[in-house]
């Protein structure tokens, strides 16, 4: 879930809450850090105020620092810009939407400097072609890969041009640091329509020459390994958040790449999809947002139970 707003209770203009010095913000008291250091192309690099922020962050995590703004069955949020608190954070995977950066609304501004911050080493990011090039040089100054992509193809369009294709999708760059055998992976399966058969034929006699005519099998429907085009309803007409994501295209992200047991880190939290996919999928999950009025719509929607059908 995507967004880049403070708060009015904080008192802090919202063009000035991802500025280019990290600022931390712990319900609703706001302080400056010094600025970080970059490379020539703005990108986050570690350096001796990185150390700082570091201990800062474990410190605001800690038993001296601040509360979660909800932390109930495994499911852990903080108020806060998530620059200021991702050094002291660990888990199994991310899975966020930041800011496209595609319009002028407040909420969608690019968020700098964060993804050198981050623990895990997998890493799915909901976005645009455009949006996801801009992340490039961060993306590889820190190390990350690309892995695979999908495709959300949704039920609706959401392009604002007219003379082009319309736009009915969203891409998710799945992309991993250090060495692929040591990401987990679970591949996820769905299942035809029509069920699982198993035929054998006769082998033709071009396979073995005039003798030993033998058989081979055929195997059609029964589980295959999910497609990399999803189609899943978004959340146009009731989503509490303007970017929310459905359910049902986080889920099979978790199941691929976090452990039974493992934790699943979103940055962005928005309105809370991938806090609340953790939490009906048996994971536990931690999230950052900046804005209070999302963290009060994801408490909400954590609070509801969900539905075990016999």
């Amino acid at each position: 879930m995507r967004t880049a707003m403070s708060t009015a209770a904080d008192g802090v203009n919202a063009e000035s809450v991802y500025a280019k010095e990290p600022q931390l913000v712990i319900t609703g008291v706001l302080t400056r850090e010094h600025p970080r250091e970059s490379s020539a192309h703005g990108v986050h690099r570690a350096g001796p105020v990185d150390v700082g922020l570091r201990a800062r962050a474990a410190r605001v995590l800690g038993g001296d620092g601040v509360r979660p703004y909800y932390d109930d069955g495994g499911i852990t949020l903080y108020l806060g810009d998530c620059r200021d608190l991702l050094d002291a954070i660990d888990a199994d995977v991310v899975i966020t939407d930041p800011p496209y950066g595609e319009t002028s609304l407040l909420w969608d501004r690019v968020v700098p400097h964060w993804i050198g911050s981050v623990g895990p080493r997998s890493m799915w990011l909901f976005g645009s072609l455009r949006s996801l090039l801009r992340m490039g040089p961060e993306l590889d100054a820190t190390d990350w890969k690309l892995a695979q992509d999908i495709v959300w193809e949704k039920h609706n369009s959401s392009g604002l041009h007219a003379d082009r294709f319309r736009r009915v999708h969203e891409l998710g760059a799945h992309f991993y640091r250090g060495q692929w055998a040591d990401v987990f992976k679970a591949p996820v399966y769905t299942h035809d329509a029509v069920a699982r058969t198993i035929r054998k034929k006769p082998k033709p006699a071009h396979w073995h020459g005039e003798t030993d005519a033998g058989t081979y099998r055929n195997e059609d429907g029964g589980p295959r390994l999910m497609r990399s085009v999803i189609r899943v309803r978004s959340e146009h007409g009731h989503a509490e958040h303007p970017t929310q994501k459905p359910l049902g295209i986080i889920a099979p992200l978790i199941a691929y790449s976090c452990p039974p047991g493992g934790t699943v880190l979103d940055p962005f939290a928005g309105s809370g999809s991938p806090l609340r996919a953790a939490k009906d999928a048996g994971r536990r999950a931690i999230g950052i947002e900046i804005d209070e009025r999302w963290c009060e719509v994801a408490v909400r929607r954590l609070a509801q139970e969900t539905l075990v059908m016999a």
